[in-house]
């Protein structure tokens, strides 16, 4: 295992939740390009200093055990599959998405980032991280070359199934942003649902590589909207 690689807000195994059509990924494929895809996210996107905000507010479940089969009760917490769960009956059920008995824990303290999570951001970082990913989904790189995937009980992609299964998972990734943004915008203004909560959302200013000491601009894109 690399330590050295960028702690992320999303997991994995979490990427299957806010993306379904990843389901069926390997994890490993998802995990190589999660650290990358994230911090390029908020650094192009959402912003540094709303990551740091977002870092600063983590819930903490350093406390909560691993879910093991057995039963459990009305209000026990696990974690399982890099996310968080509490139970609302006495269940033995697998906690996931798709379980009743178990409800899904949010990630951080404010619950105006929460909904911001699971209903945008998370689904974004997913999606670009899938898309990130379809390149060694498809075809791996041996010593012999490139060679493409024959597929596990599937019949292989053919090159414009898989043009037009990029060009969707690419507008799923531009909606998905679109209604982030918007969201933001009219939540976060004056009267709105979560006014002042994300003030330090979007790019408002060139990135510099403070964190290497450098003072060189290395993005200069903005977010389509600045409440700041």
């Amino acid at each position: 295992m690399n330590n050295n690689l960028l702690k992320t807000l999303l997991s994995p195994q979490q990427c299957k939740v806010f993306a379904p059509i990843a389901f069926n990924m390997s994890v490993d494929k998802i995990a190589a390009v999660l650290p990358t895809v994230e911090y390029d996210c908020f650094a192009k996107v959402v912003g540094m200093g709303f990551y740091e905000v977002l870092k600063g507010d983590l819930a903490d479940y350093s406390g909560v055990p691993v879910w093991t089969a057995g039963t459990y009760n009305n209000g026990d917490q696990v974690s399982c599959q890099g996310a968080y769960y509490e139970a609302n009956t006495t269940t033995s059920q697998t906690p996931d998405n798709a379980a009743t008995d178990w409800n899904l824990l949010g990630l951080f303290n404010e619950d105006a980032y929460n909904v911001l999570w699971c209903n945008f951001l998370g689904a974004y970082i997913s999606l670009t991280a899938v898309n990130a990913s379809l390149p060694y989904t498809f075809s791996q790189l041996r010593d012999a070359g490139l060679t493409d995937m024959f597929g596990d009980n599937f019949r292989p992609a053919d090159r414009e199934s898989r043009s037009d299964f990029g060009k969707g998972l690419q507008t799923q990734i531009k909606t998905t942003l679109d209604a982030m943004n918007v969201f933001v915008q009219i939540s976060n203004a004056k009267g709105g649902t979560y006014e002042g909560k994300f003030d330090k959302y979007g790019i408002t200013e060139p990135i510099t590589d403070n964190q290497l000491g450098n003072e060189i601009p290395i993005q200069t894109r903005k977010s389509k909207i600045n409440v700041a």
